[in-house]
C-alpha cells in the first residue's frame, strides 16, 4: 500500500518522494473502480488491486471472519444468496417495471452500488443460472431473445412477475360485496319503514271508516262519495286503494290519485255528475330537494335518488330534476318530498303557505307531522308531503 512518505510506481519500480509531482499522478488510481474480484464479501470490504487484496486476507479480522465462516458456510451463502436476490428483483421491479429487460442490464444496474452482493458469493455461479432459477420459482419470466451486443447470439431477457394482480382482483370484490350489502341493507330499511307507513296508513283509514259508519250508519260511503288522497308514494296508494275499494270496483268507487283533465269531463256531456274532488296540487317548486320513487324500467337506477329541482314546466306537474349523474324530466307524481334535519332551512309547499320558507323545529311522528318555524315566529303543523328541503 502506498504511505504518506513513499510511492511506488509499478511501471519502472521506482520510488518518488511525497511530494514531487509524479506522487500526484499516482493518486487518481486510488479513485479507479476497483474489480469485483478484489472485493470481500464476508468482511464487506472493496481492495483495489491483487496485492491489497492479498493484504487483507493476512488480517486478523478477516481470519476471524473465515473462521466463522467455515464453521456453517450454508448459512452464510444462502443469507447471501437471498440478499441478492431480493436486490435484484427490486432493482427489475422498480427501473424497469414490467417491461422485458436483459438480465445484464439489471444487473449491471444493481451492481452500481458499491455494497452490493457479488454474484460469486451465492449460490449460483453465473447469471443465466440464476434467472433461470429465478423462472423455475415463479419471480421472473425469462426468455431468450437476440443480443444487442453480439449479433447473431442470444442473451436472456427477464421481466417481474406481477403477483399481487390476483390479490389487488381479490380487495376490488371485497369491496364491490361490501358496497352491494350496504345498498340492500338501505333498500331493506327503506322497504320496512314504507310498509310501516302503509300499515299506520291503512289503520287510520280503518279508523275513520268504523267511525262514519257508527255515525251515518252502513251507508256512509255510497256510490256518489270521492276520496281525495293526499301525495304519497305509490305504495300507499296502492294499499289504500285495496284497504278502501276491496267490495267495490265500479268505476264510481274508485279512488281518484290523477288530475282532472278538462277531455274526461267534456267526454260524457249528459252524464253530469257533482263532483267534490278538487285539482290535485301542483307542489313542485324550484330549489327544493327531492326524492326520485319510481320503479319503472327507464328510473329503476334512479330509485331512491335525490336531487333539486332545477325548473318547473308550464303544467306545474313536471320538473326538471339535477341527480349527481343526470338531468332528468320527471311528474311529480314520481317524487318524493325530503325532511331535512332539525333546524335546516325548508320551503312550504301547502296551498295556503305555498313558496314561503320556514326552519323545521320538531317532528311528530305518531301523527306524520312537523312544526314549522315561518320567518315571522309564528309555527305551524305541516304534513310530511307539505314541506321540502332546500338545495
Amino acid at each position: 500500500l502506498v504511505d504518506h512518505d513513499t510511492a511506488f510506481d509499478t511501471s519502472d519500480n521506482r520510488t518518488y518522494s511525497f511530494c514531487t509531482l509524479l506522487y500526484g499522478s499516482l493518486i487518481p488510481i486510488n479513485k479507479m473502480v476497483s474489480k469485483s474480484k478484489f472485493y470481500c464479501q464476508m468482511c464487506r470490504k472493496q481492495c483495489r488491486d491483487q496485492r491489497a487484496f492479498d493484504d487483507h486476507c493476512k488480517g486478523r479480522s478477516h481470519v476471524v471472519e473465515m473462521d466463522r465462516f467455515s464453521k456453517n458456510p450454508n448459512k452464510y451463502i444462502s443469507e447471501f444468496s437471498n440478499e441478492y436476490r431480493d436486490g435484484f428483483i427490486q432493482t427489475c421491479r422498480e427501473h424497469y417495471k414490467l417491461e422485458s429487460t436483459a438480465g445484464y442490464h439489471v444487473h449491471s444496474y444493481y451492481s452500481q452500488d458499491p455494497h452490493h452482493v457479488r454474484l460469486h458469493s451465492t449460490k449460483w455461479e453465473t447469471l443465466p443460472e440464476f434467472l433461470k432459477s429465478m423462472h423455475a420459482e415463479g419471480l421472473l419470466h425469462v426468455v431468450e431473445g437476440p443480443d444487442p451486443r453480439c449479433p447473431g447470439s442470444m442473451t436472456l431477457y427477464c421481466r417481474v412477475i406481477d403477483t399481487e394482480a390476483a390479490k389487488r382482483e381479490e380487495q376490488r370484490l371485497k369491496r364491490l360485496q361490501k358496497l352491494e350489502d350496504r345498498r340492500q341493507t338501505e333498500e331493506q330499511a327503506l322497504h320496512h319503514s314504507y310498509a310501516e307507513r302503509a300499515a299506520a296508513i291503512e289503520k287510520q283509514q280503518h279508523a275513520v271508516s268504523a267511525r262514519n259508519e257508527t255515525d251515518d250508519g252502513p251507508s256512509a260511503l255510497t256510490d256518489n262519495t270521492k276520496i281525495t288522497i293526499g301525495r304519497q308514494s305509490k305504495v300507499d296508494e296502492r294499499i289504500l286503494k285495496k284497504s278502501l275499494l276491496a267490495d267495490d270496483e265500479s268505476d264510481e268507487g274508485e279512488v281518484k290519485t290523477k288530475r282532472v283533465k278538462p277531455s274526461e269531463s267534456e267526454s260524457k256531456p249528459t252524464q253530469k255528475k257533482p263532483t267534490t274532488e278538487p285539482e290535485e296540487h301542483k307542489w313542485l317548486h324550484r330549489g327544493i330537494v327531492v326524492k326520485i320513487v319510481c320503479k319503472s324500467d327507464k328510473l329503476s337506477k334512479y330509485f331512491n335518488t335525490k336531487g333539486t329541482v332545477e325548473e318547473v314546466l308550464r303544467d306545474g306537474y313536471t320538473a326538471s330534476v339535477r341527480t349527481p349523474s343526470a338531468l332528468l324530466k320527471l311528474d311529480q307524481s314520481h317524487l318524493q318530498t325530503v325532511i331535512p334535519k332539525l333546524g335546516s332551512k325548508v320551503l312550504i309547499l301547502s296551498p295556503k303557505l305555498f313558496g314561503k320558507k320556514g326552519t323545521l323545529k320538531s317532528i311528530i311522528t305518531s301523527e306524520y307531522k312537523a312544526v314549522i318555524e315561518l320567518p315571522t315566529g309564528v309555527t305551524t303543523k305541516l304534513r310530511y308531503e307539505e314541506f321540502s328541503k332546500l338545495g
